[in-house]
């Protein structure tokens, strides 16, 4: 079906150039009731202008001037249906600009991602991942519409809550998920808005969605069973020994595997610490060892001086498969993953060992205590504890 459109030419009485001719004149094209407008580069006193002819009364090269540019997004226009492209207010002015061919949203993702992840001071690893992952599944998200790729300009709202559908329904991902993938787009998207690649971002009017969820974490008669486990094969030992040593520091996965023997430091009153710069958000932290940690560190000594790690290195997709064969042999009926050592020590280590929810923030590396407060929850041994006569 044939899409119409409008053109109308005008001036832009807010500012006047007196050196350059006048007022700017500007072009205004209208699809579905959608516009975009432009400068044409030509300008016109207001007494010289016909507002009905949409013309200068007396300036035929002004003239030529705007029945080249109709005539340019005329020929735009017919070559988008010609090629059954989405003909859109913002393509047609793309297209008059010559910079539409440019602007395929899946290409200009990439060379973002590419451009960002050398900023590495200020996008992490995980971060880069995340933008990886998101271009991924856009990907996914446009071939199921029947589009290989999509220009900047034509991704609009619609768009934005079909890639949420997809993400949901299609790819089974829950809101949190979504919502992360989303936003690494939005973020996309108001870099290319400062780069005038768009006039606005689709999500200028969308509302993210986010849902609270209940951390998993062990009770501390769960940790003693697991780290009670005995006759385990290497791999689960290891994963065990891993999962344990995560649970008394309150380390990422991530860190405990970058872990160099030379992040474990003696302060002057001979306490252990753990020193190092965090994978995620690039901050130092200084973590002191629970007696636990220590004792897992002693049990790889002789490795450590081989390899230049405290602990065996794990893949975390392994790490986590693993993870379920512990739970299973310590009979815990809870879903166990790298994370859930993280929300133990926020609540069971904190609790057991008196620490402060303040002091619990900084050896998480937490900026604000509120994220703190999500990870560590009030058990009921807590509420006793304070609730006794």
């Amino acid at each position: 079906m044939l899409t119409r459109y409008t053109l109308r030419f005008y001036l832009h009485t807010n500012k006047h150039y007196p050196d350059k001719g006048g007022y700017p004149i500007c072009c205004r094209i209208r699809v579905h009731r959608k516009k975009a407008e432009f400068h044409v580069d030509r300008w016109c006193e207001l007494n010289e202008w016909d507002e009905t002819l949409e013309a200068a009364t007396h300036d035929k090269h002004i003239n030529n001037y705007l029945a080249f540019v109709r005539s340019e997004v005329e020929n735009a226009h017919y070559h988008l249906t010609r090629d059954r492209k989405e003909v859109t207010a913002k393509v047609l002015r793309a297209m008059y600009r010559g910079d539409f061919d440019k602007n395929e949203l899946l290409e200009l993702f990439e060379k973002d991602i590419k451009r960002i992840a050398r900023l590495t001071q200020e996008y992490t690893h995980t971060t880069i991942g995340n933008y990886k992952t998101t271009l991924k599944h856009l990907k996914a998200y446009l071939k199921s519409i029947g589009k290989s790729d999509i220009y900047i300009q034509t991704f609009e709202y619609k768009h934005v809550e079909g890639f949420e559908y997809f993400l949901k329904v299609d790819q089974g991902m829950g809101v949190n998920t979504a919502t992360k993938y989303l936003k690494k787009l939005s973020a996309f998207y108001n870099r290319a808005s400062r780069k005038e690649l768009v006039d606005l971002s689709p999500f200028e009017d969308y509302k993210f969605k986010h849902k609270k969820t209940h951390k998993t974490f062990l009770t501390i008669p769960e940790v003693e069973i697991i780290q009670g486990l005995e006759d385990l094969p290497e791999h689960i030992r290891i994963t065990k020994d891993i999962f344990v040593f995560a649970i008394f520091t309150g380390l990422r996965y991530s860190d405990v595997c970058n872990l160099d023997n030379s992040n474990i430091e003696k302060d002057e009153n001979r306490v252990e610490w753990i020193r190092i710069i965090m994978q995620k958000t690039d901050d130092y932290l200084r973590v002191p060892l629970l007696a636990p940690a220590k004792a897992i560190i002693k049990k790889y000594k002789k490795q450590a001086k081989e390899t230049g790690k405290p602990l065996p290195k794990m893949v975390e997709q392994r790490y986590n498969l693993y993870l379920k064969e512990i739970a299973k042999r310590a009979g815990i009926e809870k879903n166990l993953s790298s994370h859930v050592a993280r929300h133990t020590f926020a609540t069971s280590i904190r609790i057991k060992y008196g620490i402060p929810i303040e002091v619990t923030s900084k050896l998480l590396g937490h900026k604000k205590l509120a994220t703190t407060m999500v990870y560590s929850q009030i058990t009921d041994d807590e509420v006793l504890r304070y609730m006794k006569d």
